[in-house]
Order: structure tokens, then sequence, then C-alpha cells
């Protein structure tokens, strides 16, 4: 007789929706940083509790991905082998979408601080370039004869603002 359950196959983005799958990933980046740390150093599980102030048992779980972390303790092994853990959130459908396209759903975070400074350099360039522009009209209005002088309404701000805002001096 066959059964009546019809066997529920996982998708992918079923996979990638379910916490589970969140918190297995999160542990194995926990055991790469401590295993590169004990790797560098040349250290055991022993030693590194002892450093830690912890446990070789608690040292072990943290490794086999048997334990379940406070925040708390995941900062402080983090920073004691000298790692800033960031916690980033991204929107889940478009993690889902990129992967559908077979996108890494996995952030680069030093992809995303080179281009966070790339870009910050590129805004401090612009707005310097602003700044000296505003100086030379404050100076000598005939240099920059259209100033922009208005708020900046959200929807204009990519968009040409209307003429009335402008101090025209000719």
């Amino acid at each position: 007789m066959a059964s009546s359950k019809s066997k529920h196959r996982i998708t992918r983005e079923d996979l990638l929706r379910s916490p589970e799958y969140w918190i297995e990933n999160i542990k194995t980046e926990l055991y790469n940083v401590i295993q590169d740390y004990m790797d560098e150093h040349k250290l055991n599980r022993t030693q590194l509790a002892e450093l830690v102030g912890v446990t070789k048992g608690y040292i072990s779980q943290v490794l086999n991905g048997s334990s379940d972390h406070r925040i708390s303790k995941l900062v402080n092994l983090a920073t004691m082998v000298g790692k800033a853990p960031y916690i980033y959130f991204k929107d889940l459908n478009a993690v889902i979408e990129k992967d559908k396209n077979d996108q890494s759903a996995y952030i680069d975070f030093q992809q995303l601080e080179l281009d966070a400074e790339k870009l910050g350099r590129k805004f401090i360039k612009a707005n310097n370039t602003n700044i000296v522009r505003l100086k030379t009209h404050l100076n000598n209005p005939k240099a920059y004869p259209k100033c922009y002088t208005g708020p900046v309404d959200r929807k204009e701000q990519f968009t040409n603002p209307p003429s009335k805002k402008y101090n025209d001096v000719a």
C-alpha cells in the first residue's frame, strides 16, 4: 500500500528562508575564524581556551558546531581572536532573487569596504568641488550665476530643480 503522504522536496528558496540555514552559516564562519587564528598562532584547543578564558569543552563545542551561542559569547570570541564581528541584515527576497540568478547570496565584506572607500573618496571630491563653487559664487556671483539655493526635495534630488529655485545673477 502506497503512503498517502507525499514527500516534500525542499527547494533552494526554502533553504534560504530557513533560520537553520543562516544559523549554520554563522557557526561555519565562526569556526573558520577561530580555526584560522589557531593555525596562525599554532595553538591547540586547550591553549586557545586558556587565552580566551573559557573551557576547552566550550572551544570544542564551537569548533564542532554543537553549540548555539549567545551574542555576547560570539562577540567575545571574535574580539579575542582579533576580529570585529559585523552583522549585516539584507532583504531576504533580494538574497533569494540573486540566488535564482546564480549570483552569490553572500556578502563580500572586503569588497563592500573597498567600494565604500571608493564611493567616499568620490563623494568627498564632489563635495569639495561644490563647496569651492559655492564659495566662488558667494565671493563673485558672476562666476557661477546659477547657484541652487532652494531646499532639496527627495523627488528632485537626481533631477534638475525648477528654475524658480535658482538665483540668476547676470
